[in-house]
């Protein structure tokens, strides 16, 4: 009877994953572009560093919170200020609303992920965990390559507005299962330990340091690929709606058909450091080719980014399936760490490198991918010294 009704949980947490990926996901890649109406891009880079600075002072307080209220009644909260964040983008044409708005959603999107980890590592085996979170990030690659073409053709039939009220709808069936199925849910006993204290103390500890740092690199990936990239293939000529229904969506196509896989052969056969290192590899080799094409080629685009994705799905997946068998639900600030502190550190750190180095990168806009391809070889070099769960 237990293994039936984890079974359906998960189910239901993999549902719950659909409709949040697809919210999250469809106004993702058309944001900055949405933003450039109205600022520069050097002020969207700052727009981004803030919200991601507001997502590590909620992450910091994150634990405590839970301990404060029922995870449900917490979720919930969240969920309903996400949706009037996403009307308020649809009905504002106020840039400071718009702003404050933006700040509040890259914050609530992070903690709606950090507690679907939750989730799903209170309803996991240690010895499933590569498996479990294949599926689940091959659920969001699904959900990331439907999303912008949901996207596209939003922006394209009924404008920006409908976009976002669409990308609000979908979250109340979020909040009717999660009411449905959550509302009475066992608590953990969540560990009340300092954020920083135990940032601190897993950083000490080289396995999960190098994975810290394999997290780190693959969300600087995705803040660039989220911020710069749509920017600068507009810049080259590439339009905005080939990006969202061709390059995005083929480029995805590895989050779909690697990540079950691979946390299968971590499991299984391999254990996660090799294939961890092979996608360091490849995703620096993908970016720092980005740095010298100025082609305006769509296929040219999606290979580039198809290979930079084989990378980024390795790294992703391999440092997931590591630290989620190191932990426990209970760890929530180290859930943190993983799903809400490092992702905002990293656009932290992108959009500061953007606002300071905007006067480069307006000219030589190449140097953004440079630094990324840098940093992921650089990152081997943390990941050597790991022991393997295998």
């Amino acid at each position: 009877m237990d293994v039936i009704i984890r079974t359906k949980t998960l189910l239901i947490i993999y549902l719950l994953t659909v409709f949040y990926a697809l919210s999250y996901g469809i106004p993702l890649y058309a944001t900055s572009s949405y933003l450039s109406h109205y600022i520069n891009s050097g002020s969207i880079s700052l727009i981004f560093m803030l919200g991601s600075v507001a997502t590590l002072i909620f992450a910091i307080h994150f634990t405590a919170y839970l301990h404060r209220y029922h995870t449900y009644r917490f979720i919930s909260l969240v969920l309903i200020t996400e949706i009037l964040s996403m009307f308020a983008f649809a009905f504002s044409s106020n840039i400071i609303i718009i702003s404050i708005f933006f700040v509040i959603h890259l914050c609530l999107s992070a903690i709606i992920y950090s507690i679907l980890s939750i989730f799903l590592e209170m309803m996991t085996p240690h010895t499933e965990m590569g498996i479990a979170r294949g599926l689940f990030s091959m659920i969001i690659g699904i959900c990331l390559i439907v999303s912008p073409l949901i996207g596209s053709v939003l922006i394209t039939f009924t404008g920006y507005r409908t976009m976002f009220i669409v990308s609000a709808l979908i979250l109340l069936p979020f909040i009717f299962l999660l009411k449905k199925y959550f509302a009475n849910m066992k608590e953990p006993t969540y560990r009340g330990l300092n954020t920083f204290k135990i940032t601190r103390v897993a950083w000490r500890n080289k396995n999960l340091r190098g994975i810290m740092v394999g997290i780190f690199l693959v969300n600087v990936f995705y803040s660039i690929m989220i911020i710069y990239l749509p920017l600068y293939l507009t810049d080259i000529g590439v339009s905005l709606s080939s990006y969202l229904s061709f390059i995005v969506p083929i480029s995805l196509i590895p989050f779909i058909l690697l990540p079950y896989e691979i946390g299968f052969l971590a499991d299984k056969k391999w254990g996660e450091k090799e294939m961890l290192i092979f996608g360091l590899i490849v995703l620096s080799i993908a970016t720092l080719s980005m740095a010298i094409i100025t082609s305006t080629s769509i296929f040219v685009w999606i290979v580039v980014l198809l290979i930079a994705r084989i990378g980024a799905v390795f790294v992703d997946t391999m440092t997931a399936t590591y630290f989620y068998k190191k932990i426990k639900a209970e760890d929530a600030s180290l859930v943190m760490i993983s799903s809400s502190i490092i992702p905002a550190l990293s656009m932290v750190i992108v959009g500061f490198l953007g606002t300071i180095l905007f006067p480069i990168l307006s000219t030589h806009p190449g140097v953004i991918f440079i630094l990324l391809g840098t940093m992921s070889l650089l990152g081997v070099s943390y990941i050597l010294p790991i022991k393997d769960t295998r």
